[in-house]
């Protein structure tokens, strides 16, 4: 995802399901239907995004940017981590419910048994304001760049859901 984001391209579905692991443990985003290049905001029909993984400033605009992504980024790590395998905001199947919640400031608990370091990331991805979201190339570097062993935790869980 830093690569992406340092050519500008803004994925715009970035759930589990677009995420293959490849036997050489490298994650590859695929699905890049509502991917754009160059733009650093764009417009979808609220009825296309996934709902569960769309940030308030998108419900509320339909405007989608990099940090979006790292929003979904961080519902993502969620899903990965939960045991089992959890959909976000499982207790919410009304995508009105719960775009209403997620607009007043209900967010997602780390699961049980994500490592400190994972907590942190989750709950700084799902910052209200983009703002003070990080990048991607800040998660990299701050989150897998020195951390191996935490790398290893989040690829070994992905084998374990799959």
């Amino acid at each position: 995802m830093a690569y992406l984001e340092s050519k500008e391209v803004i994925h715009r579905d970035l759930t589990v399901r677009n995420c293959l692991l490849s036997k050489w443990n490298v994650v590859k985003i695929t699905d890049f239907g509502l991917s754009l290049q160059g733009i650093t905001k764009v417009l979808l029909p609220r009825a296309r995004a996934p709902i569960r993984y769309v940030p308030p400033e998108t419900l509320k605009t339909a405007l989608f940017s990099h940090k979006s992504d790292v929003w979904g980024y961080g519902i993502a790590l969620f899903e990965i981590w939960s045991k089992p395998h959890e959909e976000p905001y499982k207790d919410i199947q009304n995508n009105r419910q719960l775009r209403k919640k997620i607009l007043e400031g209900y967010r997602l608990t780390p699961p049980k048994g994500m490592p400190k370091k994972m907590q942190e990331l989750m709950l700084k991805t799902q910052s209200a304001s983009p703002d003070n979201r990080p990048t991607f190339k800040t998660i990299k570097k701050i989150y897998f760049g020195e951390e191996k062993s935490t790398f290893r935790e989040y690829v070994s869980r992905i084998f374990r859901i799959s």
